[in-house]
């Protein structure tokens, strides 16, 4: 499986045809940057071009350092627990969780991975205070008629 740059991003893995079609396209050109399993470190294209790709190894690939790791950023549990639990502490959630995707980008793994971890913190405490809320509100209405 072959990984290749566009751009500050490193994409991939895709197989010996699809990064044919890729060249094909345009997308993968003589200066693109690629990588694989075996490869000491990313070379341009051109300098493989004068052979066929070789076959697909059957294992993965270790993520090479460029290329973005899986580091969830809990936007949709923000977004729900924000809309159906507690309006003001889901705000921090939402927040934190958007800043994953562009720390990823920029190469800042660590900050990634911390800014996932306040928003899993915020999503938490936002469903609590949810749930506090709720049941103080049942309790006070079956308070309310039993004293009525």
């Amino acid at each position: 499986m072959w990984y290749y740059a566009e751009g500050s991003q490193r994409l991939g893995p895709v197989d010996d045809a699809r990064l044919q079609e890729l060249v094909s396209q345009g997308v993968v050109r003589g200066n693109t940057l690629v990588w694989k399993q075996g490869m000491a470190n990313w070379q341009p294209y051109a300098a493989l071009a004068g052979a066929p790709p070789p076959l697909a190894m059957a294992s993965v690939p270790p993520a090479p350092a460029a290329v973005r790791p899986d580091v969830p950023s809990h936007l949709v549990p923000a977004i729900l627990v924000t809309i159906l639990c507690c309006l003001p502490l889901g705000i921090p959630a939402i927040v934190y969780a958007s800043q994953v995707g562009g720390k990823l980008a920029a190469g800042d793994q660590a900050g990634a991975a911390e800014a996932s971890r306040k928003a899993s913190l915020w999503c938490w405490i936002a469903a609590g205070a949810g749930l506090v809320g709720s049941a103080l509100w049942i309790g006070l209405v079956i308070l309310g008629g039993l004293a009525g």
